[in-house]
């Protein structure tokens, strides 16, 4: 019996040492900086084997979510860090990422997930304003307030895709609220413009954007 049990402790003892990437944590939740338009999150590891592990590849659920690597290759007892890159642009809300990390200690990916819930910037109130064909060409109004409490902006700009549509924007609060006045050249012919709102941040933070729209409707059919 006895030599039974030394022989089965010889087999398991090498698997055992085989164990691989042991990663501290494979999911956690992060929460963004104000105004931020990306989200680093980290991953520290360890080869806990007794052999060197290499990182093949790794993918993600969108092209919005990247991942880097310290290196590809660890040997028995070293540590890396995976870092996780999560591009927010307009997106507001819950938001769940994974990462699948390809490795030569096992056949199955190593799955690390992060959570984040993006706050809304700013609202804008309409975000779509018209005009009926052949109304007259009086300016319609929508207005842009922040949501953010911590950081009030520094300006905002309105800018029209199209020539026929002029936005101007009035101060309503410093940093806070602003009125954009839209204005059609003429109401005779259909179109569409897309206006784009520009909020400059202070502290070397990036601009903001957001979209509006304005139309003109087309006009009843011909008889």
């Amino acid at each position: 019996m006895r030599v039974l049990t030394a022989c089965l402790l010889l087999l398991a003892s090498p698997l055992t040492a085989r164990a691989g990437l042991y990663f501290e944590v494979t999911s956690l939740d992060a929460k963004p900086e104000s105004g931020a338009t990306q989200l680093s999150v980290k991953f520290p590891f360890k080869n806990t084997g007794d052999q060197k592990v290499t990182l093949f590849s790794t993918e993600s659920d969108c092209g919005c979510t990247t991942a880097t690597l310290d290196k590809q290759v660890f040997q028995p007892g070293e540590s890396g860090v995976i870092t996780v890159n999560f591009a927010i642009g307009d997106r507001v809300g819950p938001q769940e990422k994974r990462v699948r990390v390809r490795a030569s200690d096992q056949t199955e990916p190593h799955v690390l997930t992060f959570k984040t819930n993006i706050p809304v910037f700013a609202r804008v109130q309409p975000q779509f304003v018209y005009w009926a064909n052949g109304e007259p060409s009086t300016p319609k109004s929508m207005v842009f307030e922040l949501v953010d409490h911590d950081s009030p902006i520094q300006e905002l700009t309105a800018t029209s895709n199209n020539n026929a549509i002029k936005p101007e924007v009035r101060v309503i609060e410093k940093g806070r609220k602003y009125e954009i006045s839209i204005t059609p050249g003429a109401t005779e012919k259909f179109l569409l413009a897309t206006i784009q709102l520009t909020a400059q941040l202070g502290g070397g933070k990036p601009e903001r954007r957001m979209q509006a729209y304005a139309t003109i409707k087309p006009g009843p059919p011909a008889n």
